[in-house]
């Protein structure tokens, strides 16, 4: 049984859209201000070796995230909805300092376990921890989360990193 533990929403204050340019189909995306700077940084480092990183989804509402939760209810099963959505209130997402992150030349793999096959998710695993990230639901995952090679947390900041290693 999937468990996704509580979080708040980012005040809005907190927040910050992300430059259109950094998201697919120029998706207008936000997250953290301090999520933000060090986003950038991993891929101005990804461009260097060719690899171009897109946000797919950023910050997410409580009203988002139940329509997401009810989707995948719908899709998946009453059961099974918890291992690949979060139910509100539940969301790393609603802090900001989550970013489900992409591949832009393989739009195909967009919120898809095949993600991990592209150059991206393989450059993200060996170097997003340098800038702060790490990814929130790897593989037989403690929380028992599907696997999800897309999704990753900013905790390079003592309160972000407070967020989810409390």
């Amino acid at each position: 049984m999937a468990i996704h533990y509580p979080y708040e929403c980012a005040e809005e204050k907190d927040l910050i859209q992300i430059p259109l340019a950094y998201c697919r189909n120029q998706r207008h995306f936000y997250c953290h201000r301090d999520t933000l700077p060090a986003f950038i940084s991993l891929c101005d480092a990804a461009k260097i070796v060719d690899i171009h990183l897109v946000v797919i989804s950023g910050f997410r509402d409580l009203a988002f995230q139940t329509e997401l939760y009810e989707d995948a209810q719908r899709r998946h099963g009453v059961e099974s909805a918890s291992l690949w959505v979060a139910p509100s209130g539940h969301s790393e997402h609603h802090t900001g300092y989550a970013l489900d992150l992409a591949d832009k030349n393989h739009p195909e793999t967009d919120d898809e376990p095949g993600f991990e096959s592209t150059p991206a998710a393989a450059w993200l695993l060996a170097n997003a921890p340098s800038h702060g990230f790490e990814l929130s639901f790897p593989k037989d995952n403690l929380q028992g989360v599907g696997y999800e090679p897309w999704h990753w947390r900013f905790c390079g900041t003592p309160t972000a990193r407070k967020r989810f290693h409390n």
